[in-house]
């Protein structure tokens, strides 16, 4: 009988230090979960802000890209004032000779 009770307490002991390693492994575990979830939230804040700034710069680019094509395309109407104003010059100038 009194084996059968130390038996019996050697595996109460067994199963209890089972639970313990189990609670350990498990706080452990969500210990590391934490960790990579803190991680992961740190790197998404990183990406959101770099996200923001290429944004902010896409619209810089996208102004001057726009002022640009504005631009060129008062240098076109300019130029062809200006030859317009050259070709009636000219013609004045061979009416004026003409005469």
């Amino acid at each position: 009988m009194m084996r059968w009770y130390m038996a019996r307490k050697k595996v109460f002991e067994k199963i209890q230090q089972r639970d313990i390693i189990r609670s350990r492994l498990l706080s452990h575990q969500v210990s590391v979960a934490n960790s990579l979830a803190r991680k992961q939230e740190i790197l998404v804040r990183e990406l959101v802000d770099e996200n923001d700034r290429l944004e902010f710069k896409l619209s810089q680019l996208n102004g001057l890209v726009t002022y640009t094509n504005e631009s060129i395309k008062r240098l076109a109407h300019d130029h062809n004032e200006i030859k317009d104003l050259i070709l009636k010059l000219s013609i004045s100038s061979t009416q004026n000779d003409r005469i």
